[in-house]
């Protein structure tokens, strides 16, 4: 009779890695092709387009279920130190959301053409940011 090994932590935050790898990268195929969508096929064939947000949004709740079973396979101090930084995140985010709808009555800055890449790269930072001074508060 074989009987299962029980999962260890790192291979089971392995394995929760993996799963949210996965699920970021067909949610980020479908973004590529939902916009695609939008500009080759609006207005003239809406089915399409309502396919592509349609699978863009379903894929978008498998990542925050993969990110929900993540966070819960951590250990308590690994856990919090990812929600003080989401938490990070989400603020900053709003901060340069709102500086932007700001600066966009200015006249000679274009920030309207660049907003979607700018609101990226400054979560992606911020949520770097945030784990860096969470470890290094932990250590």
């Amino acid at each position: 009779m074989h009987t299962q090994q029980p999962i260890t932590y790192e291979e089971k935050s392995i394995k929760n890695t993996i799963y949210i790898f996965f699920w970021t990268i067909s949610w980020g195929a479908t973004f590529v092709f939902a916009s695609a969508a939008v500009k080759i096929w609006w207005p003239e064939s809406t089915a399409v387009l309502v396919a592509a947000i349609a699978t863009h949004i379903s894929l978008m709740i498998c990542v925050i279920i993969a990110h929900w079973k993540w966070l819960k396979g951590l250990d308590d101090l690994q856990r919090q130190i990812q929600l003080y930084s989401m938490a990070f995140t989400l603020s900053v985010t709003w901060l340069i959301i709102t500086l932007l709808i700001l600066l966009e009555g200015v006249e000679n800055l274009p920030i309207g053409r660049f907003y979607s890449e700018i609101v990226v790269v400054v979560m992606s930072l911020s949520l770097v940011f945030g784990n860096i001074i969470g470890m290094r508060k932990a250590a």
